[in-house]
């Protein structure tokens, strides 16, 4: 195992790069169409 690590650490970094990206821009979007300040808000029905 840890010679998978030592061999592949640099494609877990990109995963792991990835995958937070994906998590902030989820966040921010949560954020956008979910806050009653922002416009978005009220510009999208039930």
């Amino acid at each position: 195992m840890v010679q998978a690590i030592r061999s592949h650490w640099q494609e877990y970094l990109i995963e792991a790069a990835g995958l937070g990206t994906f998590m902030v821009a989820a966040g921010v979007v949560v954020t956008l169409l979910e806050s009653s300040l922002l416009p978005v808000h009220s510009l999208l029905s039930n």
